[in-house]
């Protein structure tokens, strides 16, 4: 991951915190297009020990989507975890990294479970019980969501909308109109180079530049013909 990053930060992408993304979000703040927010999902355990320095030496701050029914335990969730799932951060691991200050904590739902596939009893336990999950450990509320395996529909999308940011595993950048309930990340790896990360982030900034000055063109088009009508 540093590597990646930091070839992102060398090709002249800007590092945002959490704060800095929410207030995006929020629409009180603006930030260059070419800005990284780093997250995690899962909250693996070796993220105190191997990501912590990791993130410290770039000068970043993280958000990491916890899976709250599994603290301490294993990520035992998927089809085929093997004999031996790997160990998830714990209760005290959790206070520690959130006190350093280094990262912030969002939900992963409490079962790593597809919730296109749950009730809405169950939708409910995974997206809000989940929350209060956190909060029951003296955690900050956490502001930010990621979908497990990235698989949403829009009554899954309904039931994250008091998060302030619910992220997909779709490829794209965040624009100032996003749906917050849907919104796009650049997943990053271990197979991925430094160098194919930076021309996908430079494909997606090219399009995105693009699109907004076809935008532009057009607003400006518009006035002209309001102005000949007039």
């Amino acid at each position: 991951m540093a590597q990646q990053v930091r070839a992102a930060v060398e090709d002249g992408w800007q590092l945002v915190t959490p704060d800095e993304a929410a207030a995006f979000l929020l629409g009180s703040e603006r930030i260059p297009l070419r800005s990284l927010l780093i997250t995690f999902d899962d909250g693996y355990a070796d993220l105190a020990d191997r990501g912590l320095p990791v993130l410290r030496d770039l000068g970043a701050r993280a958000v990491v989507f916890v899976v709250t029914g599994k603290i301490g335990g294993r990520a035992d969730w998927s089809d085929e975890p093997g004999p031996n799932p790997s160990p998830l951060l714990d209760v005290d691991r959790l206070r520690t990294l959130s006190a350093a200050g280094d990262v912030e904590f969002g939900v992963h739902g409490r079962t790593h479970t597809s919730m296109t596939k749950l009730d809405d009893a169950s939708l409910r336990l995974e997206t809000l019980d989940s929350r209060q999950d956190l909060e029951a450990l003296g955690l900050p509320s956490p502001r930010f969501l990621a979908y497990p395996y990235g698989e949403h529909d829009s009554r899954v999308r309904r039931a994250a909308a008091s998060y302030l940011g619910a992220f997909t595993v779709r490829s794209g950048l965040v624009r100032p109109d996003a749906d917050w309930t849907e919104l796009p990340r650049i997943e990053v790896l271990a197979g991925l180079t430094p160098r194919q990360l930076v021309w996908r982030l430079r494909l997606l900034s090219w399009g995105e530049g693009a699109r907004q000055a076809a935008g532009i063109a057009q607003r400006v088009g518009r006035k002209a013909i309001g102005r000949l009508v007039s």
